[in-house]
């Protein structure tokens, strides 16, 4: 259901991006956190009309720090795009997870944490490869 959610879901996709894996929301009616090799997304199903929205979207290169757990809660540390400055009272963004349980938590962060790491790994071996195509254009 959650690859045919993200595919059905009509939110345009970044490029390149592949669904990695899905977490219900809970205490969130048809709602769902959906995890890619770009980015941490909510969506939500619209029941009448069967259309989804996007609540919310964090892109990894937007996060300032990991993801971290304490208790039920995950805390996402991401500058989202609209929010461009600091808050009025000097807090740094942060978008809180209330999940059923610690565990819960757990693995949505090591998803979202192996997620992240995946897209830095595949974004280094880019510049590598770059770096060796221009090297080897010079010769």
């Amino acid at each position: 259901m959650s690859f045919f959610l993200f595919q059905r879901s009509e939110i345009k996709q970044l490029e390149a991006e592949v669904f990695r894996d899905h977490y219900p929301y809970p205490g969130h009616r048809k709602t769902t956190i959906i995890i890619t090799n770009r980015r941490v997304l909510c969506v939500k199903e619209i029941d009448f009309v069967g259309h989804f929205n996007r609540e919310w979207e964090c892109l990894y290169e937007n996060f300032y720090r990991p993801p971290s757990v304490g208790g039920t809660e995950l805390k996402i540390y991401c500058k989202e795009q609209k929010l461009k400055f600091p808050t009025r009272d000097g807090s740094e963004p942060v978008r809180t997870v209330q999940l059923r349980d610690p565990q819960a938590a757990q693995k949505l962060q090591a998803a979202i944490s192996d997620a992240q790491m995946a897209q830095q790994q595949h974004h280094m071996a880019r510049q590598k490869s770059r770096r060796f195509l221009k090297t080897s254009n010079k010769q």
